[in-house]
């Protein structure tokens, strides 16, 4: 099911057009990868079925500058008090495509974990660190997850952010 919803989501993304951040720039050669630095992070859209929950990382450019991103980049769940929580974090659909960001422009990423079954020593994860791909600054995004079990969690690749 898991598969099979992230298909039909990136496909009703991809139907979606124009997505912001979608567009080439007229010369890609110019375009470095995002940086860390060059990102901020806000979590919305949160819902759960079942015994899963998923959320969606809207990522920002925030420089004066466009970027690119390609790929998953990687996780790192945090506690509350700031320290490092246990993270297993694993690629899901939809797989990686290039995408331009304007400064201003967002990309999206979805998280999926589950809410039930965790052992009773597992610490509640309060925020993530992502790294974007190719790059080795990370930005913080604050969340209240709860208790990641085992610290699987299911991430997509970056992707256009829809437009409404």
């Amino acid at each position: 099911m898991w598969g099979s919803l992230f298909s039909a989501l990136a496909l009703a993304a991809s139907l979606t057009q124009p997505a912001i951040g979608s567009a080439a720039p007229p010369d890609q050669t110019t375009v470095p990868a995002c940086d860390g630095s060059q990102l901020k992070g806000e979590f919305r859209d949160r819902s759960s079925e079942g015994g899963d929950a998923y959320i969606i990382l809207r990522s920002r450019n925030t420089s004066t500058t466009p970027c690119a991103l390609n790929g998953y980049g990687d996780l790192q769940l945090i506690t509350g008090a700031g320290t490092y929580n246990r993270t297993n974090a694993v690629p899901t659909a939809p797989g990686p495509t290039e995408i331009y960001l304007a400064p201003g422009d967002t990309a999206d990423k979805k998280f999926h974990w589950l809410l039930y079954g965790c052992h009773e020593f597992e610490h509640v994860s309060s925020a993530v660190w992502v790294t974007p791909p190719t790059s080795t600054t990370r930005y913080l995004g604050r969340f209240v997850f709860g208790r990641v079990c085992d610290g699987f969690i299911e991430h997509s690749a970056y992707y256009p952010t829809p437009t409404s």
